[in-house]
């Protein structure tokens, strides 16, 4: 299988006005993030499948500026094709938690059916970086997400959601 050339993620930023901070995420989109993701040079395997880990020793709240946490995965499913999520895909995969300002990404449930976009890392490797604004992770995603994506791929028509 060959990855897919596509983002990274870029995250939202937060605004600060006086004293009061806020960080203004967009409603998560998966047509939003494949769009977003094919302006970046890195290679990514989106995949649609059954994501299982153990975060019993992740720290549920962390102080500002806190660096990223990272924890291992493991992901059972079917990797993006041009036929759609065809390619079987099982494997480990870290997944890092990072913070914008003061908003650190929650840690997805620890058995979930997800949509991810895993970035490929050096030695074969993959990495599921988990942002506050849920860019790249879409937990029980809705019906017609992967058709979605599958029709950006495919270079159909891929419009952003009405809000």
């Amino acid at each position: 299988m060959t990855p897919l050339r596509i983002a990274a993620l870029a995250l939202m930023t937060g605004a600060s006005a006086g004293p009061s901070l806020a960080l203004s995420c967009m409603r998560p989109d998966v047509a939003t993030s494949y769009q977003l993701a094919q302006k970046e040079a890195a290679d990514y395997v989106i995949v649609e499948g059954h994501l299982s880990h153990d975060i019993t020793g992740v720290p549920r709240n962390r102080p500002k500026g806190a660096p990223p946490v990272t924890f291992p995965a493991r992901i059972e499913g079917r990797a993006l094709t041009s036929g759609g999520f065809t390619a079987p895909f099982s494997g480990p995969v870290t997944v890092t938690l990072t913070c914008q300002s003061i908003w650190c990404a929650p840690a997805p449930p620890q058995e979930a059916e997800v949509i991810v976009f895993l970035r490929k890392a050096s030695g074969g490797a993959f990495v599921l970086e988990a942002q506050p604004c849920r860019r790249n992770i879409f937990v029980d995603p809705p019906a017609g997400s992967a058709a979605r994506i599958l029709a950006c791929h495919q270079g159909r028509d891929c419009p952003r959601p009405r809000p």
